[in-house]
């Protein structure tokens, strides 16, 4: 890889490469990763003023507006049940001419399930249009690639499979993205422990694990309604969605005996 970067991010770790393009993209890419981060998470941040002003006009960064529309965009196609607004539901106004968003009054956006995804995707988009052959951005668990990758057979993209399970299964990737999510806590052996979706954005990948953490094996079939794929993990075994992941996985990965998938969605 011509350029790559590690560096800490939001409390994890990002890592921004790139192939091709002018000398610094990887570099300049970083500072603007950094930049977001702090806009969206950051106490004193774009989002934190926005919820401040709750009940008023607000105008804000074209990549504010970009994260309050995807949020609607999430909130819409999963039919509220993923919902970056508190109290779930609260209404959320926005104007394009202006760039201005307006949340209700005592409303509050939070991001967190989103905003590494729609960074990753921007940050990629970013550096394929200042002429970048190939690129990898990776924030934390939260992985999107595109174009051309170093050895010419897609970009390898590590997932870890904790607990009874553990292992490490290398998905393949031309151009697309991979989230994985696991609970902030043990979870129940009744509970998911570790949910993963590869889909074609970065940000509906981390919306749809994060739901599909929360809801388990029962999630399947709405990333798959989605147009994604992945996996559940639970005390139980491994929950696919249908045999797309199958052909994603890099010779070599597989679900070792004790993973074997419970069921499959179709």
């Amino acid at each position: 890889m011509a350029e790559e970067l590690v560096f800490p991010l939001g409390g994890s770790v990002a890592l921004v490469g790139v192939l091709g393009g002018s000398p610094g993209l990887a570099r300049r890419t970083m500072g603007r990763l950094v930049g977001l981060e702090r806009d969206w998470n950051g106490s004193d941040g774009a989002i934190a003023r926005l919820n401040a002003a709750a009940g008023a006009w607000t105008t804000v960064s074209a990549d504010t507006y970009r994260l309050v529309d995807l949020a609607l965009r999430a909130r819409e196609v999963t039919g509220g049940a993923y919902d970056p607004m508190t109290p779930s539901g609260g209404e959320v106004e926005v104007s394009s001419t202006h760039r201005c968003v307006r949340l209700a009054d005592r409303v509050t956006l939070d991001p967190r399930a989103l905003w590494a995804g729609a960074a990753a995707d921007l940050a990629a988009d970013e550096l394929v249009a200042a002429g970048a052959q190939g690129v990898c951005v990776r924030i934390g668990t939260v992985t999107r690639v595109a174009g051309t990758s170093p050895s010419g057979r897609g970009w390898p993209i590590p997932v870890e499979l904790p607990g009874e399970h553990a292992a490490t299964v290398v998905l393949r990737l031309g151009d697309g993205a991979v989230a994985s999510v696991v609970p902030s806590r043990p979870a129940p052996s009744s509970s998911a422990a570790a949910a993963t979706v590869v889909s074609h954005r970065a940000w509906s990948a981390q919306v749809l694990a994060t739901l599909a953490l929360e809801a388990g094996s029962v999630a399947i079939g709405p990333v798959l309604a989605c147009g994604a794929t992945g996996w559940v993990l639970t005390g139980d075994g491994i929950t696919l969605s249908g045999d797309a992941i199958s052909g994603l996985l890099a010779a070599g990965s597989r679900l070792g005996p004790r993973d074997r998938p419970t069921g499959s969605s179709r």
